[in-house]
């Protein structure tokens, strides 16, 4: 009996280490999975939850991990959390336009009104070379992304007004156009509902 205790004790030990290595190994993908949705739970850059401390570079760390595997609006995600997160800004910031400016192509898939979004929620946290390539990308849309960019346009346009007029004056005529036309779109359409 005596000589039974330490087997035991030791299989007990050997069990543990195993489901600790498994765990650590699981850990990072569904960790990265829980760091995007409680950073961002409604999935849109308007509302984030920053982590603080040690769990901001803990959020970095699981980001980082995932991004070298991560495709379309996923890859998109994780380039704006580890921008406001203030890693390698510069990297995922040029992603992010890269994606942006993918949607003047028909063949790219990985485009969209949340694109437009993520490159939006850098501009308002103070990147202002931004503005340019989303008043560039005013001419191809449609749908759901002329809706979002109006609103951009409309809110830039009556917040910072030198800015926009800056940028906007060295645009082509057509470009412009369709900018203040998505523009006045939001204005207008809010005047009606007031009157």
């Amino acid at each position: 009996m005596n000589r039974l205790v330490p087997l035991i004790v030791l299989w007990l030990i050997v069990v543990v280490a195993i489901a600790c290595v498994a765990q650590e190994v699981q850990e990072p993908a569904n960790a990265t999975v829980d760091t995007v949705s409680s950073m961002m739970p409604n999935g849109v850059p308007t509302e984030i939850v920053m982590p603080k401390g040690l769990e901001k570079a803990s959020s970095i760390r699981k980001l980082k991990a995932e991004q070298a595997k991560a495709t379309g609006t996923r890859a998109q995600q994780i380039a704006f959390l580890l921008a406001i997160l203030g890693s390698e800004y510069e990297k995922n910031c040029s992603f992010l336009v890269r994606a942006l400016k993918g949607c003047d192509s028909r063949l790219s898939h990985d485009c969209g009104w949340n694109t437009a979004a993520f490159v939006i929620g850098l501009f308002q946290r103070g990147d202002k070379k931004l503005l340019k390539p989303l008043l560039e990308l005013g001419i191809k849309s449609d749908g759901a992304l002329s809706e979002i960019l109006g609103d951009f346009y409309a809110d830039t346009l009556v917040q910072e007004t030198s800015e926009f007029l800056d940028d906007i004056r060295s645009l082509p005529m057509p470009i412009r156009r369709k900018v203040y036309f998505l523009a006045g779109g939001r204005v207008g359409a809010e005047w009606v509902q007031k009157n």
